[in-house]
């Protein structure tokens, strides 16, 4: 606010100063400059406490309000210097910083009023018409100060309720982070007792599926307030579990746009991280190498599996990855599949499918 007044009040006081001077009004010219170089000095000085500003600005214009009105009456601009005076001590003061203005401002304007009555220079104006002024000015000046007051009352306690509510939410956020990860906690042990007792009692693929369902639970879990997971980490989540040893069988994540790094909702991570296992094995069991393939366009994934040699190179699809693609078409992960997801209409193996963006 300092700086403001600094830089615009250069407009005011430049003009000021030359008009009393050229007048030969020394008071004003005097008081009009060091008012202004105190105000600018405080404006540029950070060390100097805010109390300390907020009295010489209030200070300040009361004083140039007061020697104008003595030194050229009321026709000069004392009067809005009184004002401002009022109105800075509302915005930044307190109730007692503005009655204590009020107070002076009322008692130099009974002064000034008796001075004129007892022959001081009034410049045409009469004790009169100096109380009328003056009551007219301090009616406004607090009716500006109380309307001040109110809205910076209602902006403290809208505030006030902002940061019950802020502090309010926080809580509950802590709470449903604290209740999330002991969830999250009670979901992996649970599945390790799944797959501590199907080790014991299935030999089949059943324990693998749960291993697949922990491991996309668990990127999930990374990121909580969304609830996703980047469809690379999947990939790669599933090729870590898919047995023989990855080095028998060739099977390359290959994003068509390599800066493409799609999230997908836990109601798609899920069923995807099925599908591909299922996949990954039956591909795994018959020796196939292949390539995962992925682009983004309209707001779906579209997620390949295309026949590689050992080069990585693409081949034509064959016999056996047909009869690969076959045993996944009827598992329980191409159903799964088939609602979050979708396959294209009219595809011979189910080797492409369209994933929808969280």
């Amino acid at each position: 606010m300092l700086r403001l007044v600094t830089l615009v009040g250069f407009f005011a006081y430049v003009p000021g100063v030359w008009l009393a001077v050229a007048d030969a009004v020394w008071a004003v010219a005097v008081v009009n400059t060091v008012v202004y170089c105190a105000v600018a000095a405080a404006s540029f000085a950070p060390a100097v406490p805010f109390r300390w500003k907020l009295v010489m600005i209030i200070a300040g214009t009361w004083i140039v309000g007061t020697v104008l009105l003595f030194s050229v009456g009321v026709l000069g601009a004392a009067y809005v210097w009184l004002v401002a005076a009022i109105v800075f001590a509302a915005i930044f003061g307190d109730s007692r910083g503005v009655a204590s203005v009020i107070g002076v401002t009322a008692a130099m304007l009974l002064v000034y009023a008796w001075a004129i009555a007892r022959g001081v220079q009034s410049f045409g104006a009469t004790p009169e018409l100096i109380l009328v002024n003056g009551a007219s000015l301090l009616v406004v000046s607090m009716s500006i100060a109380l309307l001040v007051n109110l809205l910076i009352q209602r902006l403290e306690n809208a505030l006030r309720r902002e940061q019950s509510l802020t502090g309010k939410l926080s809580v509950e956020v802590r709470a449903g982070e604290e209740l999330l990860r002991e969830v999250h906690h009670r979901v992996n042990n649970n599945m390790q007792l799944v797959l501590s007792l199907m080790n014991l009692e299935a030999p089949d693929r059943v324990p693998s599926r749960v291993r697949v369902l922990a491991a996309v639970n668990a990127l999930l879990h990374r990121d909580r307030t969304t609830m996703s997971a980047e469809l690379p980490e999947i990939v790669a989540a599933v090729r870590a579990l898919l047995e023989p040893a990855p080095e028998t069988v060739v099977i390359v994540p290959s994003p068509v746009s390599p800066e493409v790094s799609p999230r997908l909702a836990a109601s798609t991570a899920i069923p995807f991280g099925l599908y591909l296992y299922e996949c990954g094995q039956a591909l795994v069991e018959r020796g196939i190498s292949v390539a995962f393939q992925w682009s983004v366009s309209n707001g779906e994934i579209r997620f390949r599996i295309v026949a590689v040699d050992r080069n990585g190179d693409p081949i034509p699809a064959t016999d056996e990855l047909r009869d690969a693609m076959a045993t996944i078409e009827h598992s329980l992960a191409a159903r799964m599949v088939e609602g979050p997801l979708r396959f294209p209409s009219g595809q011979e193996m189910l080797q492409e499918l369209f994933i929808p963006l969280t």
